[in-house]
């Protein structure tokens, strides 16, 4: 890839093609085995070396399930021996291997069609399960479900509360083109997408932001040529503005090497209304202890039941197709009225799928904007309902939920998993813990309180950065987890960094892999109390955006929203865990300040999807530490 940057001059000292072999994947597993092979068995490493050297996918993917979490806890004790099986199993993992695409979406459409047969199924007649009279049981806890959702969202939605959290998302829409997914495009491009159900909130929505409604209005006249003085026809108006669509399109990106994930590109309008309640769920859910925009707590409680398996230890749950499985009848079972009318008016009612209609029995899919905190909010509620009938109180210190990642202790996860199947619902049991030395929760995998999560290759890296994460999180993980400083694998990877790009070299670090090539001794002077190295960033490249009434509508009234979750706050969170002192490092200060400003320029920059410059920045530390245990010492 070639590479671009605002200076010429510059531009032409950084510029550089990246040529890496076809089976680059398969050359780092060899390398990797080579690396490891001191921690395993003299007939696994023979299957390995044969495995890569013919290249075999179905052999090593049938090889990464017998070495995957749940066979450690079949395995001893040695934490160096399972960590290195299960990070050679999990490397190409979710590669996207080449010619099995149609292989992959087969599997993803399967399974959607599969999850929409649960959803039809308990709309007819499944549901009934919920209110048999002699479940008392089961009764109570359903009736303490239907109570949690009132306690959450009242008797009906408080729309100018609602609205006030609505906002365009990054995503695609129906609508996006040639790359146009950021908010001044969204806002800009009309007539908008919106399905009948929810034009009159579309209405509501735009008319109760002025500066919208001006901006539309003043753009409307131009291209209408409706002179300034005249009155304009509002029914007109909005016919206009508003384009009725039938729903949603179903599309595939990538997740595993067996399987892709299906996703739905959302009409506009109903992205933007349903993200208004995915914000108001998000703040209500806060006061039960689920908070959606940080994983810490589930990342926690499930390293804890990792040390205890006594009776009250956290069993880690999670279920499959959970986001494709909230059946449109129990979300009408457990919702006040006026929520589940107002959550159905936002919703897709129909979707197209490789190339045919349905209707929808769920109530939403992935890519519907409330979708994550209305599940998380079910999964609360049964919960919450599990604990009052056993213990007569919801614990909410007893308990984590994120999205599907369930925390709840043993001696209820019988009853949790119970209820959940009368829901709909299905237990995954690949990714669930309920006894032994292993949790898995929200992006770590522990063991008897270790952290083991593996590192991932997901596609062979097209930018010197995406090679860069390569190699910098083997090194760690090999130094950290089997301190291995000298590694065949990164000395292989290091032979394929362009010869410009060897220049960005700087210190070993837990939150920056992207920047520069880690190195344990410096490689610059040092003066003034400080190292001062160079990195290679990227920043969204500008784009024009000639309407600056449009552009003024991308800086939000509403302040305070997190960001979502960031796969560097995983180390973030390690890192905290392992010293106190950790966010008092500079790097950590810097990587907060980063994270702050992600996407870069301010709040009227223009930008477009996959156009990016890339340049050189200077930066300082004033510690060079040679392992990355010494980082936070």
């Amino acid at each position: 890839m070639k590479y671009s940057y605002q200076s010429k001059k510059r531009a032409a000292r950084i510029s550089a093609q990246l040529y890496l072999p076809h089976d680059y994947p398969w050359k780092v597993l060899s390398s990797l085995v080579s690396d490891l092979r001191d921690y395993l068995s003299e007939s696994g490493n023979a299957e390995l070396v044969q495995i890569c050297r013919n290249r075999d996918v179905p052999s090593y993917l049938a090889l990464s399930e017998r070495w995957g979490l749940q066979s450690i806890t079949t395995l001893d004790t040695n934490r160096s021996k399972i960590s290195a099986m299960y990070q050679i199993a999990s490397l190409l993992k979710k590669y996207q291997f080449p010619g099995d695409k149609e292989a992959r979406r087969s599997v993803a459409l399967e399974k959607f069609d599969s999850a929409e047969r649960t959803c039809l199924e308990f709309n007819q007649g499944g549901y009934t399960a919920l209110s048999c009279s002699d479940l008392l049981e089961t009764q109570s806890v359903f009736t303490y479900a239907r109570g949690f959702f009132i306690k959450l969202l009242g008797d009906m939605p408080e729309l100018q509360k609602v609205v006030d959290w609505s906002r365009h998302g990054p995503g695609a829409t129906l609508s996006t083109r040639d790359g146009h997914t950021s908010k001044y495009h969204k806002y800009l491009e009309w007539p908008y997408d919106c399905t009948v159900g929810a034009l009159a909130h579309a209405r509501f929505l735009i008319s109760s932001d002025e500066r919208w409604m001006g901006a539309l209005e003043d753009d409307y006249r131009r291209v209408m040529e409706i002179p300034a003085w005249k009155i304009l026809d509002r029914e007109c108006f909005w016919k206009n503005v508003l384009s009725q669509v039938g729903g949603n399109r179903i599309t595939f990106v990538p997740k595993t090497a067996v399987t892709d994930r299906s996703i739905a590109i959302e009409p506009a309008m109903n992205l933007m209304l349903q993200l208004g309640v995915d914000g108001f769920i998000r703040k209500r859910l806060k006061r039960f202890g689920v908070d959606l925009d940080d994983q810490s707590k589930n990342q926690e409680l499930a390293r804890q039941g990792s040390l205890d398996d006594g009776p009250e230890s956290f069993c880690t749950l999670d279920l499959s197709s959970a986001s494709d499985t909230v059946s449109l009848k129990l979300i009408e079972l457990l919702l006040p009225p006026m929520w589940y009318d107002y959550l159905v008016d936002l919703r897709s009612p129909k979707g197209e799928i490789e190339g045919r209609d349905l209707v929808y029995s769920k109530i939403s899919s992935m890519g519907n904007g409330y979708t994550f905190a209305l599940e998380s909010a079910v999964f609360t509620s049964i919960i919450y309902g599990v604990m009052r009938l056993r213990w007569g109180s919801f614990y909410k210190g007893r308990c984590a939920i994120f999205g599907d990642d369930l925390i709840v202790p043993k001696s209820i996860v019988h009853d949790v998993v119970n209820y959940l199947a009368l829901s709909g619902f299905k237990t995954n049991l690949e990714k669930t813990f309920l006894q032994g030395p292993i949790r898995e929760s929200c992006g770590t995998d522990w063991l008897l309180g270790h952290q083991i999560r593996p590192v991932f290759f997901n596609e062979i890296p097209t930018t010197t950065k995406a090679l860069f994460v390569d190699r910098n999180r083997l090194m760690r993980k090999l130094e950290m987890e089997w301190e291995i400083e000298d590694s065949e694998t990164v000395r292989l990877i290091d032979q394929w960094v362009p010869d410009k790009h060897r220049i960005f070299t700087g210190p070993l670090s837990h939150t920056d892999f992207d920047s520069y090539l880690h190195v344990r001794r410096p490689t610059v002077a040092y003066a003034f109390g400080r190292y001062e190295y160079l990195r290679l960033i990227t920043k969204p490249k500008p784009q024009s955006g000639r309407s600056f009434l449009f552009r003024k509508l991308m800086a939000e009234l509403r302040g305070g929203r997190s960001h979502p979750f960031n796969e560097k706050a995983v180390d973030i969170f390690i890192m905290k865990m392992i010293n106190p002192n950790f966010m008092k490092e500079d790097v950590s200060r810097r990587y907060i300040k980063d994270l702050a400003a992600s996407g870069g320029g301010s709040k009227f920059t223009v930008t477009r999807r996959n156009k990016v410059t890339v340049g050189v920045e200077k930066a300082l530390t004033s510690s060079w530490w040679g392992s990355y245990d010494a980082i936070f010492p």
